[in-house]
């Protein structure tokens, strides 16, 4: 299941769909190994291939913050060398029949190794998935060469103004617990941890009462059943995982933070608000607020006013986390570093109208129509139907809230998606993150409110 961080985005933006729950979910079937490993299977015979996940529970939200980065670290390291795949073993039997196998991080609240396999290999693709997670061999040299190329990932990735805001709003919110780190960590991190901390974290994270396991395609259930069983028993369950909910930092007035880049005449930024977690009663409100604020692109309020009809940014467009704890709203755009606050007041001002103003009825039913167009899409074939299950189970929900979640968004009304937004978007609530020229950006945004400045190099 290749996955790239825009077809991600799309798909969490649209997967609230209200078409009937039968006519889009697959069937599945379940089990669970005495070591506490849960499966779900998708039978699904119309290609000869197999799609294999399995989620854990547990991510870069669980990293310590000197240790930030940790998680995918392991993650990666763990499908580099394997006891009964040593050295390049693993890469050769993968590629021998054309398999492909990957880490995924969808959220801060987990990770997962997906893989895709044609289905008359499910047993091999099966036996490797489990000896990436119950076997893997941690060496130095490994450590070493992975770190390198993270800390080169995390270089690239903050390169782009809109992560590099994006590190600013969480960590300005979150601070240093939980959701505040990045998931790729920093270079000070990264090269901080050891093997021993690698070791550390798999043998608390990577534990099969922490995971699971699904495997979808052209499989018969019995028999995979019968394989799981035969190479998943015997991993042992154990670990320690402390509970742990991240609390935002609630604020009572704008905070502001210009990060000064001297060298662009242009700037990028981010409005954050914390918001509800995955199946919370605000949630479904919310998932439609953003469709309406921004997610639906130009036929979202955003575009059409600071784009078509005032001609205040070049893009703008928004956002909502799918996260286990409180998630945030942001809002993201690009103008000319001249007009660039006149371009946030007037995000600002489409934000907070929804307090004062109710959605009318006949833009909640467009913005119903549109869910119900997409709903299929993203259930159309078996990895699709699984990055769409990997995703709600990964915030802590059951499968069943799939369907809940489409009834309730069908339930909203005018009134409850005002409510919804006087609860949750306010100014006063808000983080502003900016990126651009201090020369130029300061003085206006001087006037909504107190500003930190942070150098480009210290950030």
């Amino acid at each position: 299941m290749t996955k790239s961080t825009l077809a991600i985005t799309i798909g969490l933006l649209l997967t609230l769909s209200v078409a009937s729950a039968d006519e889009v979910f697959p069937q599945y079937t379940e089990f669970t190994l005495a070591n506490g490993l849960r499966t779900i299977l998708i039978e699904d015979h119309r290609q000869p291939t197999v799609s294999i996940a399995i989620l854990f529970k547990t991510g870069a939200s669980s990293d310590p913050p000197e240790l930030a980065g940790r998680a995918i670290l392991t993650g990666h390291m763990m499908k580099e060398n394997t006891r009964n795949f040593p050295g390049n073993e693993l890469l050769e039997a993968i590629d021998s029949v054309g398999g492909i196998v990957e880490i995924s991080v969808l959220t801060k609240d987990g990770m997962s190794f997906d893989a895709d396999f044609l289905s008359r290999d499910i047993s091999l693709a099966l036996r490797i998935v489990s000896d990436i997670v119950i076997n893997p061999v941690f060496t130095e040299e490994a450590l070493e060469r992975m770190s390198r190329r993270l800390i080169s990932i995390n270089f690239q990735t903050r390169s782009v103004a809109q992560y590099r805001l994006m590190d600013a709003l969480y960590n300005e919110i979150f601070r240093e617990c939980g959701y505040g780190r990045a998931a790729l960590g920093t270079r000070t991190s990264l090269s901080g941890i050891t093997l021993d901390d690698i070791n550390v974290y798999f043998v608390n994270h990577i534990r099969p009462e922490n995971a699971i396991l699904l495997v979808g395609g052209d499989i018969n259930p019995p028999q995979i059943q019968k394989v799981v069983s035969g190479y998943f028993s015997g991993w042992i369950k154990g670990g320690n995982r402390p509970a742990a909910k991240y609390e935002p930092a609630f604020r009572d007035t704008l905070q502001i933070i210009l990060i000064d880049n001297p060298t662009v005449p242009s700037a990028d930024f981010m409005i954050g608000l914390p918001t509800a977690p995955v199946g919370s009663p605000d949630f479904p409100a919310m998932l439609t607020l953003n469709y309406v604020i921004g997610g639906g692109g130009r036929v979202s309020r955003l575009y059409r006013s600071l784009v078509e009809e005032k001609g205040l940014a070049s893009i703008v467009t928004s956002e909502l986390d799918w996260a286990r704890n409180h998630g945030m709203l942001r809002i993201w755009g690009a103008a000319p570093a001249e007009i660039a606050t006149e371009a946030i007041v007037q995000a600002m001002s489409v934000l907070e109208e929804l307090s004062s103003l109710r959605v009318p009825q006949k833009e909640l039913d467009e913005t119903r129509n549109y869910f119900r167009g997409y709903a299929p899409m993203l259930y159309e074939n078996v990895s699709s139907s699984m990055d769409q299950f990997v995703k709600f189970l990964s915030t802590g929900v059951d499968l069943p809230y799939q369907a809940e979640l489409l009834k309730e968004i069908d339930m909203l009304t005018p009134v409850s998606l005002q409510s919804a937004a006087r609860k949750y978007i306010s100014r006063d609530k808000m983080t502003l993150a900016v990126i651009g020229p201090k020369s130029s950006l300061l003085p206006s945004l001087s006037t909504l409110g107190m500003v930190t400045v942070i150098k480009l190099e210290e950030e």
